[in-house]
């Protein structure tokens, strides 16, 4: 998931210009989650 994670992450930061600092708050690597609505809702 290394190279979808960094694609992700690199259009999250064009959304979110404070990410990169928000991200250094955290001791560990923010995890990157896809969120798809369910078809049967």
């Amino acid at each position: 998931m290394g190279e979808e994670r960094s694609r992700l992450w690199a259009r999250w930061r064009e959304i979110d210009t404070n990410l990169d600092a928000f991200a250094k708050l955290r001791p560990s690597e923010t995890a990157v989650v896809v969120l798809e609505p369910r078809g049967d809702v």
